[in-house]
């Protein structure tokens, strides 16, 4: 039976994304940063609201990584499509495993600012004198990968 390894992950990064250098001849980009999730739901008992966070690993290597760490920034929402790999290691004569997403391709959210209808006004006003904050058009760098539409939606 053949298996499907496709992650989607929408969320907020937690701080700035850390971009390094691997020492081998071609000086590969890694980018890594953490992403949070949220799910909003009422407990039945007490009728309270509660919000469960959850915090992702993810990589990007090579030039996509390169852009990441030049255009994300700390709260910036996104869509990360990837895969997820677990890794293992020895620490302390005990084995532990790290879960991480690797990703494949980005794709921006509206900021905050741009959600938020309180400051819309404030935004409109200073359109006239500042460019729109859009999210970078990476669609002609290499190393972008586009999802193409819908056609690769495996269901």
């Amino acid at each position: 039976m053949a298996g499907l390894n496709r992650v989607f992950i929408l969320g907020r990064l937690g701080k700035d994304p850390e971009l390094r250098y691997l020492q081998n001849a071609n000086k590969t980009a890694v980018c890594k940063f953490n992403v949070a999730t949220s799910k909003s739901y009422t407990t039945k008992d007490s009728n309270e609201k509660k919000e469960l966070i959850e915090w992702h690993r993810l990589t990007i290597w090579g030039k996509l990584g390169e852009l990441a760490h030049k255009y994300l920034k700390k709260g910036d929402g996104c869509c990360f499509v990837g895969e997820l790999k677990t890794s293992s290691y020895d620490k302390d004569g005990q084995k532990h495993y790290a879960t991480e997403v690797v990703v494949s391709e980005i794709h921006f959210l509206p900021s905050r600012k741009d959600v938020n209808g309180a400051s819309n006004q404030q935004n409109q006003s200073q359109s006239n004198q500042n460019a729109p904050d859009e999210p970078p058009d990476f669609s002609n760098e290499p190393g972008f990968q586009s999802s193409g539409g819908d056609d690769d939606i495996p269901f």
